[in-house]
């Protein structure tokens, strides 16, 4: 039973958290946002209205290879991952490609499972903008007690020029 003044439930005194897997692989028929024809696509995955990974930019291409993948540490299922592509522009601001949301609460667990998000436009919900192939994989993780608290997560990329990959990992707590 929750304490005086503690809200019923706390997403943050829960001993659950979950592992978000996600193999960002491609785009396809991606929208037209550049003279010539093409686009510069980049993703953003945004969780909770925070930017919790972004891709690297593939130039001059509408059907787009990225094979990225992230790991992202949830202590709630209850927020979607808002995916949203733009268009990189060299010093002006980035054009929008379209956006579409995971929702975890509906992913089955311990399964990777193949993702076809379909991108729109809210303000132009008829217009065909493409699709991202990804494959995600959830997880329940248990947090040991006086664990931290927040949003922890890292990236790994290959670089397909070089050997080897790089992997940054980034830790955002929430005070």
């Amino acid at each position: 039973m929750p304490g005086i003044g503690a809200p019923p439930t706390s997403e943050r005194a829960s001993s659950s958290m979950y592992k978000l897997e996600i193999d960002l692989k491609r785009g396809n028929n991606l929208a037209v946002r550049d003279r010539g024809g093409s686009s510069d696509p980049y993703v953003k995955f945004k969780l909770s209205g925070k930017e919790v990974f972004r891709s690297k930019t593939i130039h001059k291409n509408l059907n787009p290879v990225w094979d990225e993948k992230t790991t992202i540490t949830l202590d709630c299922l209850s927020d979607p991952l808002y995916v949203k592509v733009f268009d990189y522009d060299f010093g002006l601001q980035d054009d929008f490609m379209g956006s579409a949301y995971l929702y975890m609460e509906a992913l089955e667990q311990q399964r990777c499972i193949p993702v076809t998000l379909v991108l729109k436009d809210p303000q132009h919900p008829d217009q065909d903008l493409g699709s991202l192939d990804l494959s995600v994989t959830l997880t329940p993780q248990r947090q040991s007690c006086g664990g931290e608290e927040g949003l922890h997560f890292h990236r790994t990329y290959t670089d397909h020029h070089h050997s080897g990959f790089i992997r940054v990992d980034v830790k955002a707590l929430s005070l």
